[in-house]
């Protein structure tokens, strides 16, 4: 689906780790409102990277988490999947189209329902 790597790690399945890592600290600061990132930010700033780091493999794991997933409401960044990351994690690994399926299920189980104003959030356009 979407070309997305159908690797055989879960997002569920990875453990959470605490998020004091100086890595998640030196990647909020990239944006103006540390508290307050939006997918439009983080996609800027993928843009202008010149260098594929840890910084370019953060930013491309919280775009995919937030536009194929989970998303806020207000239009910001759902950051919970950080304490996920680790250093060694490779992207390909990941189930994406698990990882939207299992967003899209817990969505229907929780009922939430969206105005069409809303429609565009995450992952629920696939719904559309």
């Amino acid at each position: 689906m979407l070309g997305l790597p159908l690797g055989n790690v879960t997002i569920k399945s990875m453990a959470y780790r605490e998020v004091t890592d100086d890595t998640i600290t030196v990647w909020k600061k990239q944006f103006d409102d540390e508290d307050n990132i939006r997918p439009r930010e983080v996609q800027q700033v993928i843009m202008q990277t010149t260098r594929a780091d840890l910084l370019f493999k953060v930013n491309i794991f919280v775009l995919l988490c937030n536009i194929l997933g989970q998303s806020m409401s207000i239009g910001t960044c759902d950051l919970s999947m950080l304490s996920k990351l680790t250093k060694d994690l490779d992207l390909s690994d990941i189930d994406w189209c698990g990882y939207v399926f299992d967003c899209l299920k817990e969505k229907k189980v929780h009922g939430i329902q969206t105005s069409i104003k809303d429609s565009m959030l995450g992952q629920l356009y696939y719904c559309w």
